[in-house]
């Protein structure tokens, strides 16, 4: 396991223990008529269309359980965080599940100064596709894909409290590669 640099140890405590200053909301059914994402009643119902109207000055994107079925893009500084009822801001990542499930290329393309926290991801392809920088990949679940997590050249994941089983590519690393920043993985 790669020893964790004290600058990505100082963003992954600020990521998890950050103060939000607003929040876009999903959820799968939510009722409408409206879907804007300002409140669990008018929610998007994609966590794409979530994240394309978050800005990325802090900015969350609550997902409430359900199986989302898509690919999702995260933006630089956006923070994406599964588990919540779809009702209030108590969130459980164990009793309200979140799962991206999906037979595209990823499941997550994590890039920058992106997280995802919360998430269950299922699929045949890469768990969570890292294309650039140093995104945080924290209390999730990667099962039944090709990877858990695939970096690509140069960038550095910082992956906190996860489980990697049942993938393809097991090897000495994780399901991981090139294995990233980990702490806490089972």
């Amino acid at each position: 396991m790669k020893r964790l640099s004290m600058p990505l140890l100082g963003m992954a405590v600020l990521w998890l223990s950050s103060s939000v200053s607003a929040v876009v909301y999903v959820k799968w059914d939510s009722p409408g008529p409206v879907f804007d994402g300002d409140s669990w009643e008018t929610a998007y119902h994609t966590i794409q269309q979530g994240v394309y109207d978050a800005d990325v000055a802090n900015e969350e994107v609550w997902v409430a359980e359900g199986t989302y079925a898509e690919s999702v893009t995260l933006k630089n500084g956006v923070f994406a965080r599964g588990g919540y009822s779809g009702s209030g801001s108590v969130r459980n990542i164990r009793t309200h599940l979140t799962m991206i499930e999906t037979d595209q290329a990823y499941s997550v393309n994590a890039v920058d100064q992106s997280a995802i926290d919360g998430f269950t991801l299922r699929g045949d392809v890469e768990g969570v596709y890292v294309s650039a920088g140093a995104p945080v990949i924290s209390n999730c679940i990667m099962t039944g894909m090709t990877y858990g997590v695939y970096s690509t050249h140069g960038t550095s994941p910082v992956v906190v409290n996860s489980v990697l089983c049942g993938n393809d590519h097991s090897g000495s690393a994780p399901c991981m590669r090139p294995p990233p920043t980990a702490m806490g993985i089972r």
